[in-house]
């Protein structure tokens, strides 16, 4: 199976390609996965996503499907096989999670931290903005992931979970992160409209 992730870049720098989910934590805005030779189904696809402003996170615009190969057919049980929720994830893990694509103050954001680095933000405790900075961090991504963001926090810094509950609260009350029920503010974004002319572009 491939599956395979790109990000539109309409322009260096342009606020179409990119959304800061943080103020220095920055995503790409549009995406498109593809999916080949997934075995289990006799189609091959194409997702594209966008990040989704009032969701807070990626969420699949329109998705492409093909028949791979003569007397294979896109029909009722092809389309079933088609898991648009798990390969979005996947196709974003393989891509979020690994490539050179969510930008921090501090460079990109690495997959995960190193254990002497996660000891140095062990140490420093909730008391110190860094610390803090990583946790909305980390937090941050699993949500636009549509992962667990506490168990992310949790395990990416090696705390425990009720240690990460309270670590996420301390990033809220600092700002880190929007207070819960509370959508963050967005300035100068392009609309629907404006989403869909930009992910046109990506088929």
């Amino acid at each position: 199976m491939t599956v395979a992730t790109s990000f539109a870049e309409f322009s260096s720098g342009s606020k179409l390609s990119k959304v800061s989910a943080l103020p220095d934590l920055v995503f790409p805005r549009y995406v498109r996965i593809e999916v080949e030779d997934e075995p289990g189904t006799s189609v091959d696809f194409v997702l594209l996503a966008v990040f989704d402003l009032a969701a807070h996170r990626y969420v699949v615009d329109s998705i492409e499907v093909r028949r791979r190969a003569p007397g294979d057919d896109v029909n009722a049980v092809a389309l079933r096989s088609v898991r648009v929720q798990e390969f979005l994830r996947r196709g974003l893990m393989d891509a979020i999670g690994t490539a050179e694509s969510v930008e921090t103050a501090d460079g990109y954001m690495p997959p995960t931290l190193s254990e002497k680095r996660a000891a140095e933000i062990r140490f420093a405790g909730p008391s110190d903005l860094a610390t803090l900075t990583w946790v909305a961090r980390f937090y941050a991504r699993a949500e636009a992931l549509s992962m667990q963001p506490a168990r992310a926090v949790q395990e990416s810094i090696g705390i425990p979970a009720p240690t990460a509950s309270v670590w996420i609260r301390r990033a809220r009350d600092r700002g880190l992160l929007s207070p819960l029920g509370v959508q963050p503010e967005y300035d100068d974004m392009p609309g629907f409209a404006q989403d869909r002319a930009s992910l046109d572009l990506l088929r």
